[in-house]
């Protein structure tokens, strides 16, 4: 990249090459939402692994795990499919999930940073009959 500037006075200049480099992963961010779904059908979602400018941080290969998040969806309802899967050029794909029991459920997504702190990204859910 290069940067051109132009003042007031018609002067311009440009920069020499610089390079941009994404940060250290700060957040999580759904790139395809969970949508509502039949109980029982198989649901897709991605997340990334993004840094605080919204990058994706291609370099991330974490594991990250999803469940149904305590105190939200039908009782004793249970989130079938591959709930771990290793993130692959920052972003994580489940493709085989799906909830037993109709009911709106929040949907609790983690991972471990390299500092072993807990990064979460919640969303609501519905499941219908």
């Amino acid at each position: 990249h290069t940067v051109t500037a132009t003042d007031n006075t018609s002067l311009t200049g440009t920069s020499g090459s610089i390079t941009t480099v994404v940060g250290p992963v700060s957040a999580l961010a759904f790139t395809v939402q969970p949508s509502d779904a039949v109980a029982g059908a198989p649901f897709s979602i991605k997340v990334a692994f993004s840094d605080a400018a919204g990058n994706v941080v291609t370099s991330v290969t974490n594991p990250i795990t999803v469940g149904i998040a305590a105190g939200s969806g039908a009782a004793g309802a249970v989130l079938s499919g591959t709930a771990t899967v290793v993130a692959a050029s920052g972003v994580a794909t489940f493709n085989t999930l799906s909830i037993d029991r109709a009911a709106s459920s929040t949907l609790d997504l983690m991972f471990f940073n390299s500092d072993n702190s807990i990064s979460r990204l919640m969303s609501a859910f519905t499941s219908e009959t």
